[in-house]
């Protein structure tokens, strides 16, 4: 009997044992997974970490000073009156998104909380739940708790990138409000711009008429002062008459008529030398004048002309009648005439540089 017992228990044990062996074998290779799992979700945790920002980097101690944006029109009148500025800084700008972290969060150095899956007190022991009685998984030092954090960074951080996102619409339609105001104020400017060199063509013109002007009248007044002298003269002259009445035409002495010149009025040639002992001047002649004289035909020859009173004024700095002078020897071969200052005429000492002309 007890060896027939010994048999069947045998039978029994056997098969048990042998499903006994196969089921730790199942059971130690889940096991060697779930070790590499949390190794691997370990690293993970480890490698994510740094991604989030831990602590955000104070505020500075005085704001930053925006400039503010002008929003009154571009006229005149607010080059004195105050200008409106836009409240974009101070209600719709929020700098605080543009703080970055101060630090990254780090978990390398509590791997060991993220292989803690139960809570354990001082003594190393597991704390139980006084309310269910299961054993705690959360707190601090273990899993849970740091897994807590890292969400808990990782909300704050998308909230803070999502500010940040809201600014960056609030920033974009600012930005496209200035670029309308500015595209506005540069087709205004291109208008003004245009109408600036249209009235500085006129100007121009306006400029260039009033020089021509200016010359006519400096002319005019040449030829005043020369009437003006001519009356002087005129006026001696019928004094004298008047005063010589009553002498007989019969003692009166011919007077020699002397040939008038007619030369085209302008210029004709140019004081080089001055003799103001002897009262007499050198005057470099101008081609055009030595043509005058000679004829077109240059093969004709003709005698140099003498008697010829020429005027002469004073360009620079203002043009002013100077005198008059009297051709006494014309050099045709070398563009030189020698000439008597008439006292009568002479308004001023006659210097180098003056020009020669017929009025």
């Amino acid at each position: 009997m007890g060896k027939a017992l010994k048999i069947l228990v045998s039978f029994i044990l056997l098969p048990l044992s042998i499903a006994a062996v196969i089921l730790a074998h199942i059971v130690y290779s889940k096991r060697e997974q779930v070790v590499a799992r949390n190794q691997i979700l370990t690293s993970g945790y480890v490698k994510l970490a740094p991604t989030l920002e831990d602590k955000i980097a104070e505020p500075p101690e005085q704001p930053a000073q925006f400039p503010p944006k002008d929003i009154s029109p571009g006229t005149s009148e607010f080059l004195e009156k105050t200008n409106e500025v836009s409240d974009f800084w101070t209600k719709k700008y929020d700098a605080k998104v543009e703080l970055g972290a101060k630090s990254m969060f780090d978990i390398n150095s509590r791997k060991a909380d993220l292989m803690t899956l139960y809570k354990k007190n001082k003594l190393d022991e597991i704390e139980m739940d006084p309310i269910t009685g299961a054993k705690k998984t959360d707190g601090e030092g273990t899993m849970q708790f740091l897994l807590d954090e890292l969400f808990n960074k990782s909300k704050a951080q998308l909230e803070r990138l999502g500010e940040a996102r809201q600014m960056v619409g609030i920033v974009r339609e600012e930005l496209i409000e200035t670029i309308n105001d500015y595209n506005k104020t540069k087709v205004e400017l291109r208008k003004r711009s245009k109408d600036l060199e249209t009235t500085k063509a006129e100007l121009e013109t306006t400029k260039t008429e009033l020089a021509s002007m200016k010359t006519k009248v400096a002319d005019l007044e040449t030829k005043n002062q020369e009437l003006t002298v001519d009356v002087q003269k005129l006026t001696k002259k019928l004094k004298d008459l008047l005063q010589a009445q009553g002498t007989s035409n019969e003692n009166t002495a011919a007077v020699p008529t002397q040939p008038v010149w007619n030369y085209p009025p302008g210029a004709k040639g140019k004081v080089v030398a001055v003799n103001d002992k002897w009262n007499y001047v050198l005057i470099k002649l101008d081609d055009a004048f030595i043509k005058e004289i000679t004829g077109d035909d240059p093969a004709v020859s003709k005698p140099a002309p003498t008697g010829i009173t020429m005027s002469i004024k004073r360009t620079s700095p203002k043009e002013a009648f100077v005198a008059k002078a009297k051709l006494t020897q014309i050099r045709l071969k070398d563009k030189y005439a020698i000439g008597d200052v008439l006292p009568d005429w002479k308004q001023q000492p006659v210097k180098e540089g003056d020009l020669v002309f017929f009025p």
